[in-house]
């Protein structure tokens, strides 16, 4: 069987986000040197993830995708976007070329093939949940806001070129024949917001880290043996920043001697720092000497602070997974999070899970597990057992079957139709809101959890 695999994500920046985890862990546990299987990947030919990958040379073929005319100044750079709003290509690939065709990245389009199977993964639909953040109207992207007209212009183009392309991807994923899923909360998404027949999606969750070897007990031993809350991840509309950082002022205001540790690399510096109500809550702080604004630390020195860090805290508001709990959990650091979407699916009872957001209530959450140990050491203990259901072997293995099986039926002549289109409405995101953390989590058996232990 010839599988191609689109490789592209890995060259787009997509290498240092949870795409490229996901592929690079998928890809290093297929046969791909010595199964029955040819492989054939597509990539730019800017760079070469797969010599990156350390595959044997000689198992697979490639397709080399022209990038098209080259970049030389802003506005070159913007009309390159603007093809690619609109324009999909896949090389010299054909229909019927391979037998399956796995997109691991929307973006890159998915091809309308009726004899090669198309298989796409999708992680999360989050710009539709949480539109007004993501996809703002064209009203609210023409309000200048102060802004001064250049700026104001290449936003609001961007805004365009990022709308369009967005929804022409989205509307393609229903021409595939199976659709694989990362958590039952994005299945339930895709069924609800795209109608794709549930019949076509696979929940396959992701895996997780290796616990640790237990440590010597120095959690909490941070600046000057201070106990220490650790953030690790992004700063966008989904991560709130700001609450934590609130959070964190209220517990400071209770006199407690604590710092908050900020670790990203959207945290290199306050420049850095794009999502306004975040920079904002870090300008305006009452405690600025007590928060440490790291940026990017190798995996030694995030291992390091894992280790003695007093509790990892994650308020998002929407995740289509939420592999950094699972992480936190490896290094056996107790987590805090807000109870939505895939959180409470991913995490069981082995989380402080705040049901209402907000700086309020998350400090609430958080002071009390501080001044309980034993409720500490147990969510430790259960953190380390939840881990333990979660294999990158068994996502690879679970991935190939259904990428090879044609068990699933494959998409209609009608479905195929109905993603054909450059672009489609975008459906009304119905149901609590990713503010409102009111999601319950999914038993093991619809999850798909259960088969992993």
């Amino acid at each position: 069987m010839r599988i191609a695999v689109d490789l592209r994500a890995l060259q787009l920046g997509s290498e240092y986000r949870g795409i490229g985890a996901y592929l690079v862990q998928l890809l290093r546990r297929f046969p791909i040197s010595d199964g029955p299987d040819r492989f054939v990947f597509l990539r730019f030919d800017e760079s070469d993830p797969v010599a990156a990958l350390g595959l044997a040379d000689g198992g697979y073929d490639e397709i080399i995708v022209d990038r098209g005319r080259p970049v030389t100044g802003k506005v070159s750079a913007m009309r390159r976007l603007w093809d690619e709003a609109f324009h999909s290509d896949f090389g010299s690939l054909v229909d019927g070329d391979v037998d399956v065709f796995w997109q691991p990245d929307m973006y890159q389009g998915v091809p309308d093939f009726t004899e090669t199977r198309v298989v796409v993964t999708m992680y999360d639909l989050i710009p539709m949940i949480m539109q007004a953040e993501y996809l703002p109207s064209r009203p609210q992207r023409l309000r200048r806001d102060g802004r001064d007209v250049k700026t104001w212009i290449r936003a609001f183009l961007s805004g365009e070129v990022a709308d369009r392309k967005y929804r022409r991807c989205v509307s393609q994923v229903s021409r595939a024949d199976t659709v694989l899923s990362i958590s039952e909360a994005t299945t339930d998404d895709l069924v609800r917001l795209l109608d794709i027949p549930r019949r076509r999606v696979v929940t396959i969750p992701l895996g997780a880290p290796q616990p640790l070897e237990e440590p010597d007990d120095d959690h909490g031993s941070g600046r000057d043996g201070r106990p220490f809350l650790l953030f690790i991840g992004g700063v966008d509309h989904r991560r709130r920043v700001a609450d934590l950082v609130g959070a964190f002022e209220v517990l400071r205001d209770e006199g407690r001697p604590l710092d908050l540790v900020l670790v990203g690399r959207d945290f290199e510096s306050m420049n850095e720092v794009h999502h306004q109500k975040g920079l904002r809550a870090l300008r305006e702080t009452r405690y600025p000497d007590d928060i440490d604004v790291l940026g990017y630390v190798d995996d030694d020195e995030k291992d390091d602070l894992y280790r003695r860090a007093s509790a990892f805290v994650f308020p998002s508001a929407y995740e289509g997974f939420g592999l950094p709990v699972l992480e936190a959990m490896a290094h056996r650091c107790p987590v805090v999070a807000y109870d939505n979407s895939s959180i409470p699916e991913v995490a069981g009872d082995a989380a402080v899970l705040v049901a209402d957001p907000g700086p309020g209530p998350l400090a609430d959450a958080i002071g009390a597990l501080l001044d309980d140990p034993e409720r500490r050491s147990e969510l430790v203990a259960a953190g380390i057992d939840r881990v333990r259901l979660f294999s990158w072997d068994r996502c690879a293995q679970r991935s190939q079957e259904n990428r090879r099986t044609r068990s699933i039926p494959a998409a209609t002549s009608s479905e195929r139709r109905s993603g054909s289109s450059r672009s489609a409405p975008i459906a009304s995101a119905s149901g609590p809101g990713p503010g409102s953390a009111t999601s319950t989590a999914a038993s093991p058996a619809t999850s798909g959890i259960d088969e992993l232990s």
